[in-house]
């Protein structure tokens, strides 16, 4: 089930995406949403969990970052 959890952690950051423009609030709702849904599909979402969630958020902006400014940078 961990691969539906990353699925929809990956869904639940777009829609924070047009939700909010500061980081800790996008993150909050998404950690907020996975925590729900995950309830709801019988997967049990200890603190490791929420950690690596949070830290595979964490990854995913930094990775984006990087990746924007290099699209900047090229035009």
């Amino acid at each position: 089930k961990w691969d539906k959890i990353v699925k929809m952690t990956l869904e639940f950051m777009a829609e924070a995406e047009q939700k909010y423009s500061d980081g800790a609030d996008k993150k909050a709702l998404v950690l907020a949403l996975v925590q729900k849904s995950a309830t709801q599909i019988g997967y049990n979402l200890d603190a490791e969990s929420e950690a690596k969630i949070g830290d595979l958020i964490d990854k995913i902006c930094d990775a984006a970052k990087v990746i924007n400014t290099k699209v900047e940078e090229s035009k």
